[in-house]
């Protein structure tokens, strides 16, 4: 079993390098609104870092300032990445018409076009924006580390259970209230935050002191990094924009998204501890050490982002 456990913790430090590589989930976003009758005003904005695409609206002929004539009405939107750079982004394509009809879409990374409706199709939202939550959660590896150290702390799924449902209504609370504007930080501060709780819980899990407050109290760590948590979940939406009119379905449909990621998650690594249940201390440590590290590269990294370095 020792052997097993040793094998286990050499994976996770091979795959250091690709979790290295966690990357801004938020998506690029793109809009358009009618302002007169056949007039069109076209916005685009990208994450930091990322390339922008060349927006082509189907049915539309610019005019400038970012303006469009469309005598019949915009028919299908396009993005065109400038080479070498791939479509590796999700893309939020928001239109709105003069009379007050709405369309939101989100576009999966690879999925360049999309046909417009005349109004926005409330199955549809949903939809998108669920998709849009679990792809987050699925590639905001960050978020998974600082999970699955969670499940390393408690152990039993019982706990687990109550420590991830405390983490959950944690960042369910901030990310509502960052969507609905109550609340905002900048995701520059927030993300650099994020890396260091996964550094505090990788020391506390190499250290194995049972007696520390951590250890204790799982549950309430748990609770106040999710708030913080939260924050990092909400920059997917607020630098990206909602639909007003869909705002609480479309950030229900989030969450729920999410939720569903981090159960498959929490699953996953709770399965794992069974089949290793008896795994060494030196192998713990190992995989203990190997998370802190790529999280301690990522926070340095942040902090240098946040510092213009």
């Amino acid at each position: 079993m020792r052997a097993r456990g040793l094998l286990a913790a050499a994976l996770l430090l091979a795959l250091t390098p690709t979790f290295a590589a966690a990357h801004d989930a938020r998506p690029l976003g793109v809009r358009l609104e009618e302002r007169a009758p056949a007039r069109w005003q076209l916005a685009v904005w990208t994450p930091p870092g990322k390339p922008r695409p060349r927006v082509e609206v189907e049915g539309c002929a610019p005019i400038g300032g970012g303006l469009l004539r469309c005598e019949d009405g915009p028919r299908a939107v396009s993005l065109r990445y400038p080479p070498p750079a791939a479509p590796a982004l999700s893309a939020l394509v928001q239109v709105r018409w003069h009379d007050g009809a709405r369309f939101s879409r989100v576009l999966p990374p690879g999925e360049g076009s999309v046909d417009l409706p005349s109004a926005s199709e409330p199955v549809e939202v949903l939809r998108s924006y669920a998709k849009l939550g679990l792809e987050h959660i699925a590639g905001g590896l960050d978020h998974l580390l600082f999970l699955l150290l969670l499940v390393f702390v408690v152990r039993t799924p019982p706990r687990a259970l109550l420590t991830v449902t405390g983490f959950t209504v944690a960042h369910a609370l901030t990310l509502g209230l960052a969507v609905a504007g109550v609340v905002r930080l900048p995701g520059a501060a927030v993300e650099p935050a994020i890396a260091m709780s996964i550094v505090v819980l990788a020391l506390e899990l190499a250290r194995g002191r049972r007696a520390s407050w951590t250890f204790r109290h799982p549950i309430s760590v748990a609770f106040a990094f999710g708030l913080l948590h939260g924050f990092g979940f909400a920059g997917a939406l607020v630098e990206a924009g909602l639909p007003r009119s869909e705002l609480g379905p479309a950030l229900a449909a989030f969450h729920v998204g999410v939720e569903l990621g981090q159960l498959a998650l929490v699953l996953l690594a709770l399965g794992l501890m069974r089949v290793l249940r008896r795994v060494e201390r030196p192998a713990e440590r190992v995989a203990a050490y190997a998370t802190g590290i790529v999280a301690t590269f990522w926070t340095f990294e942040r902090v240098a982002t946040l510092w213009g370095l």
